[in-house]
């Protein structure tokens, strides 16, 4: 479930109250400087009916940018949940597919398609071994035989069972791919709300503090 976080619910929060507090003593407020200065009281409630719009508005811009930026995090864990099944399913296969060579023709043959050595647990090098594993099989294109066991393994069919479950993995990842670039551009635009947020929270307290200190 995506909330906002604790920063941003504050400011959220000391905007509200300074909203609530123009709201309550706009209208004593416009009186009293109406009192003390040339422009009528109508003039001053505007004023401050402005103020409270302008942050008002700056409060709701900042918990929408925060909000569509919780939620895109909180898709991480389905994507990164997909990734992860798609490692163990490639892995799994890499390593049948090493056993049914190692079989055949012993290390010698698991070496020559690129099999030697640990299956990387790492999704991007996985992604990589994975594909020079796939190259290895196609561009050989040959039957083994078992030299005892009368067994045969088609290397082209050994690479079409691999390939859908490598382009599962290389689709998760490129999923996550973008849903890093997009919580970029999301947490760029969150403090660009943020910093506008200050700018406004900082100008219309520090008017409204005016004008209420000097109405008592």
């Amino acid at each position: 479930m995506a909330t906002m976080g604790e920063t941003i619910q504050n400011r959220r929060d000391w905007g509200d109250w300074v909203e609530s507090a123009i709201e309550e003593y706009e209208d004593r407020a416009a009186e009293a400087l109406a009192e003390m200065a040339p422009e009528s009281r109508k003039h001053w409630q505007k004023t401050l009916s402005a103020c409270e719009t302008a942050l008002n508005e700056a409060n709701d811009r900042l918990e929408e940018a925060e909000m569509a930026l919780a939620r895109e995090r909180a898709d991480d864990r389905a994507l990164r949940e997909r990734r992860d099944a798609a490692v163990d399913k490639l892995r799994d296969e890499l390593a049948s597919i090493r056993s049914l060579l190692d079989g055949l023709g012993g290390r010698a043959t698991v070496e020559r398609f690129s099999l030697a050595g640990p299956t990387p647990q790492v999704p991007d090098r996985l992604e990589g071994y994975t594909k020079t594993v796939l190259t290895s099989l196609r561009e050989v294109d040959e039957t083994i035989e078992g030299p005892t066991t009368g067994m045969t393994l088609d290397t082209t069919e050994l690479a079409d069972e691999l390939a859908p479950l490598y382009d599962e993995l290389v689709e998760s990842l490129e999923e996550i791919s973008a849903d890093e670039r997009k919580k970029d551009a999301l947490l760029v635009q969150r403090d660009e709300a943020l910093e506008q947020w200050k700018e406004t929270y900082r100008g219309v307290a520090s008017m409204v503090d005016g004008a209420f200190r000097l109405v008592g």
